[in-house]
């Protein structure tokens, strides 16, 4: 099945991204949009034990550590840095992320990661999925508020009658 899905912007070099990834046990998989190109790329299993995890890291702290770097921007650039460069043809993008690992200490200890994402020929799916995605998320967060706000009365009203007694 699919994994947990999060979309969030990024802005990088002046404009404005949207990247969405989706997360399993053991890979992820990313797509960023301008709004107007989307460009999508997957990081197997194979890809992050092989190019992106250093040795004595486990597969899962590794997936955790990128997980919080590519889900959230970190504008200060203290712990999390990122870039967009070419990749290897025309239609290539080049993700690069950089995790500072001792950003709270001295230490200047470093993970740095990349993911070539292809250019869709056909953005409009990528985008309206998004907006799907977000959408059902909006839902769930309306459902669970009224759900909540339902608890809250119902507490309210078993507490006076408590007090009234």
């Amino acid at each position: 099945g699919e994994g947990e899905s999060i979309i969030s912007r990024f802005r990088l070099g002046g404009r404005s991204f949207y990247f969405r990834s989706i997360w399993s046990v053991h890979s992820f998989s990313m797509s960023l949009t301008d709004g107007k190109y989307v460009w999508c790329g997957d990081a197997t299993q194979e890809y992050i034990e092989n190019k992106l995890k250093p040795a004595g890291l486990l597969l899962e702290e590794y997936l955790n550590m990128t997980k919080k770097a590519l889900t959230k921007q970190d504008t200060s650039k203290k712990q999390y840095s990122y870039s967009l460069q070419q990749g290897e043809t025309a239609n290539h993008i080049k993700l690069v992320w950089h995790i500072n690992l001792g950003y709270d200490s001295d230490s200047n200890l470093s993970m740095k990661g990349e993911l070539e994402l292809l250019r869709k020929t056909d953005p409009r799916t990528v985008i309206q999925e998004n907006m799907n995605n977000l959408i059902e998320k909006t839902n769930n967060l309306q459902e669970d508020n009224a759900e909540l706000r339902k608890m809250n009365a119902m507490l309210k009203n078993q507490r006076n009658d408590a007090i009234d007694q």
